[in-house]
C-alpha cells in the first residue's frame, strides 16, 4: 500500500516539475527547416550513417541489421536535376559493400526520387545540429527515418 502510494506521489510530482519547466518555443528541436536558398548544397560532402527509426512491427530496418557501418558521399551529377549518392559500407563479415544511387530533384522542392524507384519519395530534414540531416524514404512498403552526421 505504502509502495503504490508512493508511486502515484512521484508520478504527480514529476507531472507538476514538467508543467512549470515548459521549454521556449525557440529551443525546441525543429526537424521540418530546409536552407531552401543553398539547396542542395548545403548536403554536399561526406556522411557518416547513425541510425534508422521505423515502425517496431514494420520489416523497414531489416536491411540494416548487416550493417556494420556506412559512409555516404553527396555530389552534384554533370546534370542539374540529379544527385549522385555514393556509399561505402561495412557489413559485419567485415568486407566493404559499395553502393551508388541518383535522386532526382524536383524544380521548386526539397523532395527527391530515386531513380529507377520512382515511387520512393526521400524527404530531407535539417535540426539544430548543423552537421547533421534526416532522411525519410518512403514507398509502396517503407516508410522509415535515417540520421546522418558530417
Amino acid at each position: 500500500m505504502l509502495n503504490t502510494a508512493w508511486c502515484y506521489f512521484l508520478y504527480l510530482y514529476g507531472l507538476f516539475i514538467d508543467s512549470l519547466s515548459v521549454c521556449d518555443t525557440k529551443d525546441r528541436l525543429s526537424a521540418s527547416h530546409i536552407n531552401r536558398t543553398q539547396f542542395p548544397l548545403q548536403y554536399m560532402g561526406r556522411w557518416h550513417f547513425l541510425a534508422a527509426a521505423a515502425h517496431p512491427k514494420s520489416q523497414d530496418l531489416e536491411i540494416f541489421k548487416v550493417m556494420d557501418n556506412a559512409q555516404f558521399t553527396v555530389q552534384e551529377s554533370a546534370q542539374r536535376e540529379k544527385l549522385e549518392f555514393t556509399a561505402s559500407i561495412r557489413v559485419k563479415d567485415g568486407s566493404c559493400v559499395p553502393r551508388r544511387w541518383i535522386y532526382l530533384l524536383s524544380e521548386g522542392s526539397t523532395e527527391l526520387r530515386t531513380e529507377g524507384h520512382s515511387d520512393r519519395l526521400t524527404e530531407l530534414f535539417s535540426c539544430h545540429c548543423s552537421d547533421c540531416i534526416i532522411l525519410k524514404e518512403t514507398d509502396n512498403s517503407t516508410n522509415r527515418l535515417l540520421l546522418y552526421c558530417k
